[in-house]
């Protein structure tokens, strides 16, 4: 048995956003515990989590011997792993942090340890008011439009983020670029509405508000069926209609 563990380790991480501990005070009264109320003890409420929706899971480290070019977390979900499911991560998008380049960790002797200090880069947040102009003639708030975001480093297909309730939130790495940012190209679609297009420029740690976006009706109708659906809906009624026909009276 060889005396030490033996093979490159390297290491990945992840964050999530997440809800701050809200536990509420307790009285006792007669050795009986009961919690207080929310206005007697200040209990706090906090409001949604920036990027909450997001997800996790999935990280772009610089660097990384991944054989998908993005992470090793990236190859376990992709059938490049043995494990993999044959799907990618990436719509579960970036989180707050990111790990900017691939971790190291030394070999071992047996019953020893090993360590290592590292750190990771707080991405920028990009977020904006997204409305569409509705059959009554008003904006209203425009849920599930696709935001397409492109730029250095991340996967050359970009990445892609979803509105809800007209609001719109992107985490973004801002390495690689010159005077520490880099400039993104940003694209929002939805059926039946003529895209908008910008681009800007993402700082490490920033928490900027991006376009406030009005969306256009562009009066093309939005097919309902797909063309297979029209084809054999086409073959359907044909049949019936040969059927109908075939009959005979009976007297």
């Amino acid at each position: 048995m060889a005396s030490d563990y033996q093979g490159g380790w390297t290491a990945e991480v992840d964050f999530v956003n997440w809800y701050q501990n809200n536990t509420l005070d307790t009285i006792w009264n007669g050795g009986n515990p009961f919690p207080n109320t929310l206005s007697s003890l200040g209990a706090q409420y906090y409001p949604p989590v920036a990027g909450l929706l997001m997800g996790e899971s999935y990280h772009i480290i610089p660097g990384t011997t991944a054989k998908s070019s993005i992470s090793v977390t990236e190859d376990t979900a992709l059938k490049v792993s043995p494990a993999g499911v044959g799907q990618t991560m990436d719509p579960n998008h970036l989180g707050p942090y990111s790990q900017e380049g691939v971790w190291q960790i030394s070999n071992a002797h047996l019953s020893g340890e090993a360590s290592g200090i590292f750190e990771v880069d707080l991405n920028g947040l990009v977020s904006g008011n997204a409305l569409a102009f509705a059959w009554s003639n008003e904006f209203r708030p425009l849920s599930w439009g696709t935001l397409t975001v492109t730029g250095a480093g991340l996967p050359s297909t970009g990445l892609k983020f979803y509105t809800y309730d007209g609001i719109y939130q992107a985490y973004l790495p801002s390495t690689g670029g010159a005077a520490g940012s880099v400039t993104y190209a940003f694209s929002l679609n939805a059926p039946g509405y003529a895209p908008q297009t910008w681009k800007g420029a993402v700082s490490s740690g920033m928490s900027g508000t991006g376009n406030n976006l009005y969306l256009e009706q562009t009066n093309i109708p939005v097919p309902e069926f797909s063309n297979i659906t029209i084809i054999v809906f086409s073959a359907f009624a044909s049949s019936l209609y040969l059927l109908r026909r075939g009959r005979k009276p009976t007297g």
